[in-house]
Parts: structure tokens; C-alpha cells; sequence
């Protein structure tokens, strides 16, 4: 190799991720959750007059986790604006629902707010049909 050129580096081979340009403009943050609606503001209108609700998700179930099967619980912040907003205020408290939509802490908290894209009624599994 010529002087003053250094050759690349060998990629990582404990954690193998691929090379990000500076400003990664997609990223991925998704979270789909089965909850029930515990606490439900008053509908409020943004300055610019979207519809915003905040609202607060409730989820339990098991996971296996390093081989153990451990209850998990969890109770989310969440928000909504637009259609969703005005769709989600009409739910009664207690009721299911699969949730998606992304995390985002608001600027000077230090608390996760998930921010609500869609909503919708879970489905029953269906049985496996034999091949």
C-alpha cells in the first residue's frame, strides 16, 4: 500500500452492523403494542388546530427471556393528533386494542412518550390449518 494510505478497517465480527452515513435520516423506530386504554385526557386542539390527546396504555403478558418465562407489565404515556386523536377519545377505558406507532422523548423530560400512528381491534389467531 502506498505510504500515508491506510487500508480499511476489518468489519466488527461481534456485532456486524453496516456502515451509516453521518446523518441517518431512517432509522428504524416501530413499536407495535396490545394494550388497553387505562386513562383518557380531554380532547385539545394544537395552535395550529390539530386534534392532540394524550392517553395512557396498558399492557401485560409473557415472555421468555434468557430461557425463563418471565410476566411482564408495562404502563406507556402516550399521544395522538389528527384523526387517530379524535378516533382514540371515543374508546372506553379497559377496552384492547394493537397499537402502532414510535417513541420520542419530549424535549427538557426524561420520560418516553409513545406516539400513537394507528390503532386497531386485535384479532382472534386463527387456527393453524394442516398443510
Amino acid at each position: 500500500m502506498p505510504s500515508g494510505v491506510s487500508s480499511p478497517s476489518p468489519p466488527n465480527p461481534v456485532h456486524p452492523l453496516p456502515d451509516l452515513p453521518q446523518r441517518a435520516t431512517c432509522i428504524a423506530n416501530q413499536l407495535i403494542l396490545h394494550a388497553s386504554v387505562v386513562e383518557i385526557d380531554t380532547l385539545r386542539y394544537t395552535p395550529s388546530g390539530v386534534p392532540a390527546l394524550s392517553a395512557s396504555l396498558q399492557h401485560a403478558s409473557e415472555v421468555t427471556e434468557a430461557g425463563q418465562t418471565r410476566q411482564v407489565k408495562a404502563t406507556l404515556k402516550s399521544v395522538s393528533f389528527g384523526a387517530i386523536a379524535e378516533r382514540l377519545v371515543c374508546q372506553d377505558i379497559g377496552t384492547v386494542w394493537r397499537f402502532l406507532g414510535f417513541l420520542a422523548t419530549p424535549i427538557g423530560s426524561k420520560q418516553v412518550i409513545f406516539h400513537i400512528q394507528d390503532f386497531s381491534p386485535i384479532s382472534p389467531i386463527s387456527p393453524i390449518s394442516p398443510i
